[in-house]
């Protein structure tokens, strides 16, 4: 605020998907069959890891935590 930057807060979803190619598909498939949209979507992992970290903003938080 002292600074006069703009920034926003929300609530966002953390999951941890298999890190390996279509884990965040299979995911966004369960997502969009309950009807829940993705905003923004942020994801992170080491390299050898066999986990990845999704972060997501999503139009009904409380559905998706529900989702695995």
């Amino acid at each position: 605020d002292r600074e006069g930057l703009s920034y926003t807060e929300e609530a966002v979803l953390q999951v941890e998907l298999p890190n390996k190619p279509g884990a965040l598909g299979s995911f966004a498939e369960k997502l969009a069959a309950k009807g829940i949209n993705v905003t923004t979507g942020y994801a992170t992992t080491a390299k050898g890891s066999r986990k990845a970290s999704i972060v997501l903003a999503v139009s009904d938080l409380g559905a998706a935590a529900r989702i695995r």
